[in-house]
């Protein structure tokens, strides 16, 4: 394991330690914001928050509302992925998820997605109901930060690339 990437993988595990509060109202946004701030690391996590983080990572997220789920999708390595916030409510979020499910040249065996998930990555591979692969990743935990939400990102950022080179193997 990278020395960079144990060091993302702790700031993962601090999640529970840190203070969280969010109430960003649902619904779809027309447009992005026409500057974006940067936020400080110890900023609290709102759904404006994260989109704002996205935008300094140089992803163009944009909202979309399904079933009362707000989701931030937006392109991470030629593939979309999508930053899901749900359980929110005055006092906060409950559940932060992001996920990447895409279509590939050739059928992916259940066989492969457990060879990933036995690897030990955070990232969770899965097969979505057309049998397309896909991985995920779920913060469900009272609190986070933006620094820690960006870790979490950048893992994904690292991870990626090496679950779609295992795909094609």
């Amino acid at each position: 394991m990278s020395p960079r990437f144990a060091a993302l993988a702790v700031s993962i595990a601090a999640l529970a330690s840190v203070a969280f509060s969010a109430g960003a109202p649902a619904g779809e946004r027309a447009s992005a914001p026409a500057q974006v701030a940067a936020l400080p690391p110890g900023a609290v996590v709102t759904l404006d928050n994260v989109e704002t983080l996205l935008r300094e990572m140089g992803f163009a997220p944009r909202r979309v509302v399904r079933d009362d789920v707000t989701a931030l999708v937006f392109e991470m390595e030629g593939r979309q992925a999508f930053v899901m916030l749900r359980g929110c409510a005055a006092e906060g979020c409950k559940h932060l998820q992001i996920r990447a499910v895409f279509t590939t040249a050739r059928p992916t065996t259940l066989k492969t997605i457990a060879a990933w998930n036995r690897a030990g990555t955070p990232l969770t591979a899965l097969l979505d109901a057309d049998g397309d692969p896909g991985v995920a990743s779920d913060v469900v935990l009272p609190g986070a930060s933006v620094a820690t939400i960006r870790a979490w990102i950048e893992i994904w950022r690292e991870q990626l690339p090496r679950f779609l080179a295992h795909l094609a193997r």
